[in-house]
């Protein structure tokens, strides 16, 4: 299968596979990224890097307008840049 054949090779880690914004929890009463909280985890596996973020911000079960998606990527992309070395083409051809 060609779509399978070029994830070869791409960057993997763990992934939730059930990541949309149900499954994330806001804990006002914590601080940091101790404020987020995620369930339905019993599914995670390791997999394409870009699975979750793809998920989130491409949610078919709730509108997310073309300008939230892109700042979603954008946000995860520079974070990533600013973490280290990080393939931005591959991952957004991943993401795609």
């Amino acid at each position: 299968n060609a779509a399978l054949d070029r994830l070869e090779g791409r960057e993997y880690t763990l992934m939730l596979r059930d990541f949309h914004s149900p499954n994330i929890i806001w804990r006002g009463n914590r601080s940091g990224h101790d404020r987020l909280g995620i369930v339905d985890v019993q599914d995670a596996l390791i997999g394409p890097s870009a699975y979750d973020l793809a998920s989130l911000a491409m949610d078919a079960r709730v509108t997310i307008s073309p300008e939230i998606e892109r700042r979603t990527l954008d946000a995860y992309i520079a974070a990533r840049h600013k973490a280290g070395a990080f393939n931005e083409d591959e991952f957004v051809e991943t993401y795609a």
